[in-house]
């Protein structure tokens, strides 16, 4: 309209008239392309929904994954996707079954009980790392539970926190024997 043919006109006299023309026409080349977008992303939701495909999600266990993950499944069961896989990446091991405030209780013991000996100290502060070490495996375990009850039938795989980060093929193969080789079966997540 005439409020647009000024407003040019009055940039123009700014910026010159170049740059206007060269405004104008990248605006113009995009000109019914709106249409192929369209149609393309109409596309990619018929093969995502097609009943051949399936999703798998990957997550850490740290609960702000785990949450995005859930939010994932969840928007996928809203659309009639099913989840087929679950991969938790970066899982911090077990190390044994001892609760961890009776490895706190031994850690206080051996330290306050033996304050001469360096040895002992030296104990009970590996006491103490294992104790936290089993409060963040136990506190993963219990931020994934919620996505794997969401998930349900999916299969799920457990990568373990490897000693390196993978960027070479020596340190993908390891994570695909973690993805595809038979694993013992996971114990119960811990009630808070």
């Amino acid at each position: 309209g005439a409020a647009v043919h000024m407003f040019i006109r009055t940039v123009s006299r700014i910026v010159g008239t170049d740059v206007i023309d060269d405004v104008v026409a990248f605006f113009r080349a995009f000109e019914g392309m709106e249409e192929g977008f369209r149609n393309r992303a109409n596309s990619v939701l018929e093969l995502l929904a097609h009943r051949t495909s399936s999703f798998v999600l990957v997550t850490s266990p740290r609960r702000d994954a785990v949450e995005e993950a859930t939010f994932f499944a969840e928007r996928l069961a809203e659309s009639a996707i099913p989840v087929e896989g679950l991969i938790v990446n970066r899982v911090h091991p077990r190390f044994g079954d001892e609760r961890v405030d009776g490895l706190r209780a031994r850690a206080r013991t051996l330290i306050d009980s033996n304050r001469d000996s360096v040895a002992a100290a030296r104990l009970g502060m590996l006491y103490e790392n294992l104790a936290d070490f089993r409060q963040v495996g136990e506190r993963e375990r219990y931020h994934v539970a919620g996505v794997k009850a969401r998930v349900g039938h999916a299969a799920i795989a457990y990568v373990p926190y490897l000693e390196h980060d993978v960027y070479d093929f020596d340190a993908l193969a390891e994570v695909g024997r973690h993805l595809f080789e038979p694993q013992p079966a996971a114990t119960s997540v811990p009630a808070r």
